[in-house]
């Protein structure tokens, strides 16, 4: 669970779609061995949610998705901060 002083607490199941999402949409870009895809969040371009993975893929589990998220976030843009 992620609360760390955020207006609202998440869940892995209240982010599981999102992580998807952005996983199923982006063409990511591998720099050692990490990639950073980023999608605005769908009814809010203020916002977008940013998925950094690994690039290590286990043929063994059939989806071609990578094995490790390493974090996933919601950025807020054009904030001024």
């Amino acid at each position: 669970m992620v609360s760390r002083g955020h207006a609202s607490e998440a869940t892995y199941n209240s982010w599981v779609g999102h992580i998807e999402y952005v996983l199923d949409t982006c063409n990511p870009n591998f720099i050692a061995g990490k990639a950073t895809c980023a999608r605005q969040m769908e009814g809010n371009p203020d916002y977008q949610y940013v998925v950094v993975f690994t690039d290590r893929v286990d043929p063994a589990s059939g989806d071609g998705r990578p094995v490790g998220v390493v974090t996933a976030y919601l950025q807020q843009l054009n904030c001024g901060c």
